[in-house]
């Protein structure tokens, strides 16, 4: 995914740019009027998190047999047109389906203009064929609309409006007149319980025409509604629907691109550095010239109607007059089925209560014991991961092992001798500890590193050229800020940062640099500025006189702004772009020897990186992105050699791979020189404030995104809170809501579904 989901989502939402004289497809401003309705939204993200689960077990591919087929019933809604003649409506009713199944299922007649010609510009990219089967109802219809058993579910000014639950459990076209300027319109997401798509009675259909319903030249191989069907199920714009080149579609294998394309742009047409894909039903190219999905984006289609729309599929055998044949893998609940493929003949469902599934359920008075099943072992242990029995500590003390009450350099408190947390003292000194190196000015110093016992601190005055001062104040995490000045050529002209953890001491740094215009740039690793969840940071920049000139705080993973130094009139620059593909990187290895670490250098301006692997011999790559410098591949097999490209996310859009470089798993004997590491999913890093008053602060670190639980129990073992969320690798950040518990001692676990990290803390 090229941009975080929340993000893009709201981003979207609140910043609609797309321009109205051109404007075919209002999907976003219906989506936006949707939100505002506290129920839907609600509704929204319960749904997009079904289909994020289903999207987290399936891989995009590219494909030319379907294995299982998901038929879906179609009904379709004339309003306010001028004829009554049902013939000629249902004649381009079916020819508007016609084409949806071959567009959907990529057996249009002008694919080949992909796989002759277009595929050789996109080396990244696959064409898709979504396994679905569009039908338009003929059985069962709803009563008090004229339609008789046997017609097709087609209404002719029967109601208007784009919603009646009447006719749930079918994908609603409705046809109307939308001005001439619109096409279209759909519900980012849709539920099947009545909604639909809009199409303008102008767009609707193909070559035929019906009274007021007829469509022009460039409308007329009915893509409108397969590009209004695919926001239904779930996709964007490929622009991104804002008008920059730091936004898109969330999908990987469409290139980037700052605008919608209009008529027939010519092939190889290029932006924010890569070629774009105009040709993909969800751009606004004219029909004849758009005639494509990529895999993923259809494995995300796919994904939403496994996830979303399976009563809409499920009503296919009773409204279409199909007989669908039940089985456990077809990703429909059905049959007997109490869950998607599971219960009833089928395996049993995961939620279904037994004695093994790490839930407490049923009858049972704790996880997977008690009740029904067995008794719960009650009896204090040293190894239950709370402080209980004689215990002085969690599982030691007491008739356990003795806790390590010793001082220790690497005990994570400070004790004994320790100016600091495992240092100063009889311990390595701590970095906040004043030296002439430390970039901070502290001892005597009266300067940065400069002053007192220091070399003697070298002032501004005398400057010849033009004196700043660049002002820091970090939030808690410091480590994660960094800035530099470059000129309008690139050059950097200073740079700072990165800063300590825990020490919101202001940094000044004073420069001496020739009046001119800059770029000033701050970062923060995180991507989530210096302030204010985690400490109110803040930086200026400030002139001789003291005047600012620039200052800010809050960004995500960069701001940028332009530095007027010494008074000249600088407008706004436009960055250049240096970021590139990271150059080199190298590979850890882990006991289990069917995990990899890929390890590479931060690139300048590079705020996110693609890994894509396969085994040697393969020809489909497997992607995953981070935001970090480091990441960990997964179900590896052992003594293969895999071959694995690079490539970073730019301000201007991504750059291409680098170069094909290879690893090769272990599988028994380990080479002299290698050294295996212990795999940990997750590592806490930080829990405070400890005790905790309203607000308990975690700060940990995932190998790999997938779904995460935090789990806070009493000491009695009563669950009392629970928060599960989907993360993204890397550095986590969470805030938990503790004030309405219990003053006293809690447990709090984080989980993945490999690991368990269990830590204590108190509630004041």
């Amino acid at each position: 995914m090229k941009l975080p989901f929340l993000t893009l989502f709201l981003f979207f939402f609140l910043s609609i740019t797309t321009n109205a004289q051109h404007q075919k497809c209002a999907s976003d401003e219906h989506t936006e009027k949707l939100m505002k309705d506290p129920a839907y939204e609600q509704d929204f993200r319960s749904r997009l998190k079904a289909y994020r689960t289903k999207a987290a077990a399936t891989t995009a591919q590219s494909r030319s047999v379907c294995g299982n087929t998901v038929t879906l019933p179609i009904a379709v809604h004339f309003q306010n047109v001028n004829t009554s003649d049902r013939a000629c409506l249902e004649t381009l009713v079916n020819e508007q389906i016609n084409r949806l199944n071959a567009d959907f299922q990529g057996l249009n007649e002008d694919i080949s203009s992909w796989t002759n010609n277009a595929a050789a510009f996109f080396p990244e990219t696959s064409n898709g064929e979504m396994c679905v089967e569009f039908c338009v109802a003929t059985q069962n219809h709803p009563a008090g609309y004229g339609i008789n058993n046997g017609q097709m579910a087609v209404t002719i000014n029967r109601f208007t409006g784009d919603s009646n639950s009447d006719w749930s459990g079918y994908i609603n076209i409705f046809v109307m007149d939308l001005g001439d300027n619109l096409l279209g319109y759909s519900p980012l997401g849709g539920r099947g319980y009545g909604d639909g798509v809009v199409i303008g009675k102008h767009a609707f259909g193909g070559t035929g025409a019906c009274g007021d319903v007829s469509t022009a030249s460039t409308l007329d191989r009915g893509r409108t509604l397969t590009h209004e069907l695919g926001h239904y199920f779930f996709l964007y714009h490929v622009w991104g629907n804002v008008e920059s080149c730091n936004f898109d579609d969330g999908v990987s294998d469409t290139p980037t691109c700052n605008a919608p394309n209009f008529f027939c742009p010519s092939l190889g047409k290029t932006s924010c550095g890569t070629v774009d894909l105009h040709m993909n039903y969800m751009d606004y190219s004219n029909d004849e010239c758009m005639y494509m999905y990529s895999a993923q984006q259809v494995t995300r289609m796919e994904n939403w109607v496994s996830a979303n729309l399976s009563h809409v599929a499920n009503n296919a055998a009773t409204v279409c007059g199909l007989v669908t044949t039940v089985t456990c893998e077809d990703g429909i609940q059905n049959g007997t089925e109490t869950g998607i493929d599971c219960g009833g003949s089928c395996a049993p469902c995961a939620a279904q209560v037994t004695c093994t599934d790490g839930i407490q359920n049923g009858t049972e008075t704790g996880i997977d014991c008690g009740g029904s099943c067995a008794p719960c072992a009650i009896v204090s242990t040293c190894t239950d991961g709370i402080q209980n029995g004689t215990e002085t500590d969690i599982d030691c003390g007491g008739s356990c092992a003795p806790c390590i009450g010793v001082p220790t350099c690497n005990d994570n408190i400070q004790n004994g001798t320790e100016t600091g947390i495992d240092c100063g003292g009889s311990c390595a000194p701590c970095v906040a500890e004043a030296t002439c190196t430390d970039g901070i000015q502290n001892g005597n110093e009266t300067g940065v590193d400069c002053g007192g016992a220091c070399a003697p601190c070298v002032t501004n005055t005398g400057c010849d050229l033009s004196a700043i001062t660049v002002n820091i104040t970090p939030d808690l995490y410091g480590s994660e800020t960094t800035w530099d000045i470059k000129d309008e050529s690139g050059a950097t002209m200073a740079t700072g940062g990165p800063y300590t953890d825990n020490d919101r001491t202001t940094i000044s740094i004073d420069l001496c640099i020739p009046s001119d215009c800059y770029i000033f740039t701050i970062y923060d690793a995180f991507g989530d500025g210096i302030c204010c969840d985690w400490g109110n940071g803040e930086y200026n920049v400030t002139d001789a006189a003291g005047t600012t000139l620039l200052s800010g705080g809050q960004f995500g993973f960069l701001e940028t702004k332009t530095l007027s130094v010494g008074g000249p009139d600088c407008g706004t620059i436009i960055p250049p772009a240096f970021c590139t593909a990271p150059s080199a990187s190298n590979v850890g290895y882990f006991t289990d020897f069917t995990r990899v670490q890929v390890i590479w250098d931060a690139v300048p301006d590079g705020s996110r990186y693609t890994v894509q692997y396969r085994a040697v011999g393969e020809t489909r790559w497997r992607t995953t992105t981070t935001s970090r410098t480091v990441k960990t591949l997964r179900r590896l097999l052992t003594g293969t050699t895999y071959e694995y490209q690079l490539r970073s996310r730019c301000p201007n859009g991504w750059t291409g791979y680098s170069d094909i470089r290879t690893f090769t798993t272990l599988s028994g004997r380990v080479p002299a020189g290698v050294i295996l590491q212990e795999y940990e999913e997750i590592t806490l890093n930080r829990i405070f404030p400890n005790p905790a008053t309203d607000n308990l602060k975690l700060d940990y670190t995932l190998e790999v995104d997938g779904e995460v639980e935090i789990i806070v129990y009493d000491m009695l073992g009563k669950q009392v809170q629970v928060i599960k969320e989907h993360q993204d690798d890397g550095v986590q950040k969470v805030i938990v809501d503790v004030s309405n518990l219990e003053a006293g001692t809690h447990i709090i676990q984080i989980r993945t579904a490999e690991e368990m990290v269990v830590k204590k803390f108190i509630k004041h």
